[in-house]
C-alpha cells in the first residue's frame, strides 16, 4: 500500500503529471535535439516526480510545476549552451548550527518538491549561510538543502535554497547540491539538582547563541515538561 497523503498515488493524478511533462518535452524537440545527449529525457524522468509532488494533487496546478522544473530548464540550457561549461561548483559545507543529512547516496541529496513555501520562493538566497538561516528563523523548519548557482540542474543561473519539515533525504539531485539539518541544543543553567533551578533556554545554532523559554520570574512548585523540535 502507498502513502495515502501522497498526491504520486493517486494514479490518474500521477498520469495527468506524466502526460504534462511529456508534452512539454513535445513542444521542446527542438532545444531537446540541440542540446542532445540525455539531457531532456533525465529531465522528463524528474519532472514526472518532482511536478507530482510540487503540484500536491491540485489539476490546476501542474501546468505551472511543469513550466518551471522542465520548460524554464531547457530554454535556459537552450539559449545559453555553454551554461555551466567549465565552471565547477564550489565546495560544499553545511554551516554552523547545521549538519550533512545522508541519504542513500553520499552527494547531491534532496527530497522531491519544492519543500515548505512556494517554489519562486527559493532563488533569492545568496548563499548557503543565509539559506541556513531562512531555516532558522521558520519554526516549521529542521532541514534544507542548498544548490550554489550551476548546481540545479533545472535552474543553472541561480542559487536554490529550500527549506524542509523533514530532515531524511530521500531523493538525489545535482549536479551539486547539499542537504543539511538544523542542529537543536537545550541549556539548563541550575543552583543545584533541587527546585530552584533558575533558566531553561534553547538554542537554534547549534549553541552558539541561545534563547530562554522559562527564566527566574516563573514558579517553580511543579514538575515542568518542555519539549523541543529536532
Amino acid at each position: 500500500a502507498g502513502n495515502p497523503t501522497d498526491p504520486c498515488d493517486n494514479a490518474a493524478f500521477a498520469a495527468a503529471v506524466a502526460t504534462a511533462c511529456e508534452n512539454a518535452m513535445a513542444a521542446q524537440s527542438t532545444c531537446c535535439t540541440s542540446i542532445g545527449g540525455t539531457f531532456c529525457s533525465d529531465l522528463l524522468k524528474d519532472c514526472k516526480v518532482d511536478a507530482c509532488a510540487g503540484a500536491n494533487g491540485v489539476h490546476s496546478a501542474i501546468a505551472g510545476m511543469v513550466n518551471d522544473l522542465f520548460t524554464d530548464a531547457v530554454l535556459d540550457v537552450c539559449n545559453n549552451p555553454n551554461l555551466g561549461q567549465g565552471t565547477t561548483p564550489p565546495l560544499l559545507e553545511c554551516p554552523a548550527g547545521s549538519v550533512i543529512s545522508l541519504g542513500a547516496d553520499p552527494a547531491n541529496n534532496d527530497i522531491g518538491g519544492c519543500g515548505l513555501g512556494d517554489c519562486d520562493d527559493r532563488y533569492d538566497t545568496a548563499d548557503i549561510e543565509e539559506c541556513e538561516a531562512k531555516c532558522r528563523s521558520n519554526t516549521h523548519c529542521i532541514a534544507f538543502s542548498f544548490a550554489p548557482a550551476g548546481g540545479d540542474k533545472n535552474h543553472n543561473t541561480n542559487t536554490v535554497c529550500s527549506l524542509y519539515n523533514n530532515d531524511t533525504p530521500s531523493a538525489t539531485w545535482g549536479p551539486s547540491q547539499i542537504f543539511c539539518k538544523m542542529q537543536r541544543s537545550c541549556h539548563l543553567d541550575s543552583n543545584s539538582f533541587g527546585d530552584d533551578i533558575t533558566t531553561i533556554s534553547w538554542s537554534q545554532d547549534g549553541g552558539n547563541s541561545f534563547q530562554t523559554v522559562l527564566g527566574p520570574a516563573n514558579a517553580w512548585n511543579a514538575l515542568r515538561e518542555y519539549n523541543f523540535a529536532g
